[in-house]
């Protein structure tokens, strides 16, 4: 009989019975047990270094034995079903899953973060089409979300008055950008006087031109609005 598989009053009884007497040998002849199961059963630092050997011994035998090794599997496929089936008729199982991808996330985050890494550089010109597509097919979409999600002051942006006044500047620059003269590129239209500081002077076509993104980026950030017209 194994160890596990004794009555929790017999357990006790011979505890008990080792406490008087302090003699494992004693203890091991009078119950008719081994004196490695009753340290296991007294001492608990003996049975979780007992476990720790067992636990060795199992994982090189897997290793090593194919036959043990798919008897095991089959046993831990067999329960890992029947505790799948009890999560789902509990309705938890969804929540298991989250758990656990969650779990595997933070486990390899390092790893997925190289990997995302690496096939975005790889994947450069598929994902720009894609994107392209994507804001092509669902434009409008897109604008009306970035309607409903500005902020108050630049409601202005998505009116009828100034996608006209975008269109009759980029015209007026033969879709040509006016700092780099770099056609067939993505063109912004670009305030010349802050529209913010003169709201009158919005949707006026001489206080437009038309910018490549770069230039673009560049005249916010490195220069002020006032010197961006000397740049232009």
């Amino acid at each position: 009989m194994k160890s596990n598989e004794y009555n929790n009053d017999f357990k006790q009884k011979v505890i008990d019975y080792y406490n008087q007497t302090k003699n494992i040998t004693r203890c091991a002849n009078t119950f008719n047990l081994g004196q490695s199961t009753i340290k296991r059963w007294v001492d608990p630092i003996y049975k979780i270094k007992h476990n720790e050997q067992s636990n060795k011994l199992k994982i090189v035998r897997y290793q090593k034995d194919p036959i043990y090794r798919k008897k095991h599997n089959q046993i831990a496929n067999k329960y890992l079903k029947l505790w799948i089936g009890n999560l789902k008729q509990k309705g938890k199982y969804k929540e298991y899953l989250k758990q656990q991808n969650k779990h595997n996330y933070i486990k390899n985050k390092k790893n997925i973060k190289k990997y995302m890494e690496k096939w975005r550089f790889d994947n450069k010109e598929h994902l720009k089409e894609i994107n392209r597509l994507y804001r092509i097919k669902n434009k409008e979409k897109i604008r009306e979300y970035n309607r409903t999600h500005s902020f108050p002051n630049q409601q202005w942006r998505f009116t009828p008055e100034y996608e006209k006044w975008r269109l009759q500047v980029l015209i007026k620059s033969n879709h040509i950008c006016t700092k780099c003269n770099k056609p067939n590129c993505k063109l912004h239209a670009h305030h010349i006087k802050s529209a913010k500081i003169y709201p009158e002077l919005r949707f006026d076509i001489n206080n437009g031109n038309a910018l490549c993104e770069t230039c673009h980026k560049f005249i916010h950030t490195k220069t002020t609005h006032s010197n961006s017209l000397i740049s232009i």
